[in-house]
């Protein structure tokens, strides 16, 4: 039976399931795109699908899947692939400490702000602004008013500060958080995952020679984080995170980039520019 995967060319965990789709030769998943630049996951008929709107989401047999974690675990098990899997460190790159997401839309000071507001970042919040306005007032969001009321606000929240219409603490508390978790991101490569990486006894990927589960995780974060230190192709991958870092890249994770980065499931999710 055919499953539906809901994702996005620029998504970091829509990434993570569509490498699994790859990896694991799901041929009976089809994708459907959702523009999240456009804010598109926010009309009524997605959100009455996935009352979260977050991307990636599996339709499958009538039941609907709407967590990185859920989908690629299910899309593993009907693959009959069930090596032994570190569920804590999938979850670790997961964690509000070292989202992914944020570290698209942070800013460290007034120049990075201006750039951020100018480029993608600032088109996507105030394209995500104008589809939750628009549609907070269709009929067919009556049943979602809080989702779309803690939207509005969340979401406006990064816009007056990207507007320059937010109070000046909140922006100078904007620029620490920003501060704080670039540093955690950096150090978390340095070390966490250098050190998880090495004791892999040998083996090509965590999941073993070929990727496995953790490894549709770690990698898709590992893509986001060289694109979000100026990275646009793989081959520029490690030398941007290094430049970033201040500090070269260690080589359990350059080796595990350069593995990644030669697979065909890699230069077809990374085809137009990491993300």
């Amino acid at each position: 039976m055919t499953a539906t995967l809901y994702t996005f060319g620029l998504s970091v965990w829509g990434a993570a399931a569509e490498l699994a789709v790859f990896e694991l030769g799901c041929t009976n998943v089809q994708t459907y795109t959702i523009d999240l630049v456009k804010g598109d996951n926010f009309d009524p008929s997605f959100v009455s699908l996935n009352n979260s709107a977050s991307i990636p989401t599996l339709y499958t047999q009538g039941r609907v899947l709407t967590s990185t974690t859920e989908i690629i675990s299910h899309l593993v098990a009907i693959k009959g692939k069930q090596p032994s899997v570190d569920r804590a460190w999938i979850d670790k790159v997961h964690e509000d400490g070292l989202d992914p997401n944020f570290c698209l839309l942070l800013a460290r000071n007034k120049d990075e702000l201006q750039a951020k507001a100018a480029g993608v970042p600032g088109e996507f919040v105030r394209n995500r602004q104008e589809s939750l306005l628009k549609h907070f007032v269709s009929p067919a969001a009556a049943s979602f008013k809080p989702f779309y009321s803690s939207k509005i606000a969340s979401n406006g929240a990064v816009l007056a500060i990207y507007n320059s219409s937010a109070p000046q603490s909140t922006t100078e508390d904007f620029f620490r958080q920003s501060q704080e978790h670039v540093a955690r991101v950096q150090q978390f490569i340095l070390t966490d995952l250098a050190q998880h990486l090495s004791a892999a006894k040998g083996s090509a990927f965590l999941g073993g020679e070929i990727p496995g589960e953790e490894d549709f995780h770690v990698g898709a974060w590992l893509a986001r984080i060289a694109m979000t230190s100026g990275a646009h192709k793989s081959e520029e991958g490690i030398q941007k995170l290094q430049e970033a870092m201040g500090k070269p890249v260690p080589g359990s994770v350059k080796a595990y980039w350069e593995r990644w980065s030669a697979r065909s499931s890699w230069k077809e999710v990374y085809l137009a520019t990491l993300h």
